[in-house]
């Protein structure tokens, strides 16, 4: 969910994104994943991302006093300039 809103971010601000890796999840969805996202200015404004995101959503096996919402931490690193 999380990957998916990032490049739809990236398609909004008309910049060229580049999947370099994923894994899969152990029953479902993506466990890590690796984008560069390919633009004018595009580090500084993904640079705000920067921490832990927490997915709340209600799920329908957890009976509701008990929802703990998953974290994923977001990194973002610029492109080293070589020469």
């Amino acid at each position: 969910m999380l990957m998916r809103m990032y490049l739809r971010w990236c398609e909004r601000h008309r910049f060229e994104t580049v999947l370099n890796d994923h894994q899969p999840g152990e029953e479902a969805g993506i466990k890590s994943a690796d984008f560069q996202c390919l633009g004018s200015s595009a580090y500084g404004l993904l640079s705000g991302e920067i921490g832990v995101h927490r997915l709340v959503r209600i799920s329908p096996f957890v009976r509701p006093n008990g929802v703990t919402p998953p974290s994923q931490p977001f990194l973002v690193s610029p492109e080293s300039m070589r020469t």
